[in-house]
């Protein structure tokens, strides 16, 4: 093997390396800044916090159910039967793809479902309005809620 080969394989390498490094050492969640970790059970608060924030500023559950009729949406959309203190109330997602698969929405690394019950009227349905999604970068600010 020439030189020209060697380094042209050498830069190569370097340049996949460069590219995939969030392959082989990032971790979603980890924060640089404050070298931390965000937990499931942090991120869980941020969403929750979140949620809470979403119903305030509709004056309370009543001024959003209201909002939700406005739009032609089920007033239960507006989740006052969400129970935090359920353990299954909150799912956490992280890393790009299993975000884009699992919460619909690509470009963050982190995503937190609130999961709703389903419909009083209709038990067995369940479809995708019911619930929120927070998507969060990995400090743990709230990029995009829906």
């Amino acid at each position: 093997m020439t030189i020209k080969a060697k380094l042209l394989a050498a830069l190569a390498t370097v340049f996949l390396g460069f590219l995939g490094w969030k392959y082989f050492i990032y971790t979603p969640g980890y924060c640089s800044a404050t070298k931390h970790l965000l937990t499931d059970a942090e991120l869980i608060e941020i969403a929750i916090k979140n949620f809470e924030a979403e119903v305030q500023s509709y004056g309370g559950f009543d001024g959003l159910e209201k909002h939700f009729i406005r739009l032609n949406r089920h007033p239960e959309e507006a989740g006052r039967s969400f129970d935090p203190k359920d353990p299954g109330c909150c799912t956490v997602f992280r890393g790009y793809s299993k975000v884009e698969r699992r919460c619909g929405f690509d470009g963050f690394p982190l995503c937190v479902r609130l999961g709703f019950p389903p419909l009083k009227d209709d038990p067995a349905s369940y479809y995708g309005r019911e619930g929120r999604r927070a998507f969060l970068d990995d400090c743990g600010k709230v990029k995009r809620y829906f």
